[in-house]
């Protein structure tokens, strides 16, 4: 059964692909923003985020990334969660997590409140990593990673580096923690050299996941100045 709360409203589609996208709605029509999870799966906390952005005025689609392997995986911010929503990560093809980006954007734009077939993404650990893919081999009008790691690094199937890709032909921001070790400084160096056009937010005394009000990385001041930010590039 849909999950349905008083506002803003969630229903299930389901994808193609054999997945299935949660659309969060907005009050009136709104632009459609693909919101993609960490490797927790589409808990609590991603459902808030996405009520956030439709609080904001966008309509969101939340793909569930990880349905291949795990369909209804909801999982907490301790070591032992970190380590199962790892295995799953590893278990993702970038082909197969574009598809469920697309058919996402794809089944968004066509609700009476889309305002417009364009689309952006946002997508936080896992899902900035996700985020740069779309961004790179599709064409989301902005693109918004947040401490997506591995950006430089080949995929577990052996599918080339995010990097190797054509830089993102809509607006690319990347935000980063100045103390997050697993995306370190030639990591990002790296990425702004490879897509120039990037502009970079870093929050310098912020680790990884400081967005994130459920985990312990969490860093409210950071996020306080990060969020306007964000909702006003994808407002666009």
């Amino acid at each position: 059964m849909p999950y349905v709360q008083t506002f803003p409203p969630r229903r299930w589609h389901d994808l193609p692909s054999g997945g299935r996208a949660a659309l969060t709605l907005p009050a009136q029509p709104g632009p459609v923003v693909v919101l993609l999870q960490e490797i927790f799966g589409l808990n609590e906390h991603i459902k808030l985020v996405g009520d956030r952005l439709a609080r904001a005025g966008f309509l969101v689609a939340t793909p569930a990334l990880f349905h291949r392997s795990a369909p209804d995986l909801k999982l907490g911010y301790d070591a032992a969660d970190i380590q199962i929503g790892r295995v799953h990560k590893g278990l993702c093809r970038p082909d197969q997590l574009l598809a469920d980006v697309a058919e996402s954007a794809a089944v968004a734009a066509a609700h009476p409140l889309a305002a417009g077939p364009a689309w952006s993404v946002i997508g936080f650990c896992f899902g900035g990593l996700v985020a740069l893919l779309a961004g790179s081999a599709l064409r989301p009008r902005t693109t918004i990673a947040c401490y997506g790691a591995g950006a430089t690094l080949p995929w577990p199937d052996g599918s080339p580096p995010v990097l190797s890709g054509p830089a993102p032909r809509g607006r690319l921001i990347v935000v980063w923690g100045g103390e997050d070790s697993s995306i370190p400084a030639d990591a990002r160096e790296a990425l702004l050299d490879a897509w120039p056009q990037a502009e970079a937010i870093i929050e310098d005394s912020a680790g990884h996941g400081f967005l994130c009000d459920a985990r312990a990385a969490y860093n409210a001041e950071a996020s306080a100045r990060v969020w306007p930010q964000l909702i006003a590039a994808l407002k666009g």
